[in-house]
């Protein structure tokens, strides 16, 4: 047989169970963590996105979508409502209103 083969009948059937079950999967995981990171921060470089790659284990995936998803839906209304202050004070202003404020009913006709 194979060195494999060797190995692992030289470590015996119940610790080829924990290596198995345990440290090879913890192993593999833990390669896959370094490399997907890596290869991800690349192709989002190359893309010319910034980004945040984490690995999170499955329990805390979830928890952390539905946070992460909350604080960016929180930004993204906090920008809205500031671009579209922006946007209405810019209008008015364009149309000869006071102040660009929603409430300013303009200028009063020049007599």
């Amino acid at each position: 047989g194979t060195l494999l083969d060797w190995t692992l009948r030289l470590i015996g059937h119940n610790n080829q169970h924990v290596l198995e079950g345990e440290i090879l999967p913890a192993k593999v995981q833990e390669k896959l963590e370094t490399k997907m990171i890596k290869a991800m921060n690349e192709k989002f470089e190359n893309m010319r996105l910034k980004a945040q790659v984490e690995i999170l284990k499955e329990t805390k995936q979830a928890r952390y979508f539905y946070s992460k998803l909350k604080s960016i839906r929180e930004d993204t209304d906090n920008k809205g409502a500031s671009l579209g202050r922006d946007f209405r004070k810019k209008l008015s202003l364009e149309r000869g209103d006071d102040d660009g404020s929603p409430t300013s009913k303009g200028k009063a006709p020049a007599e």
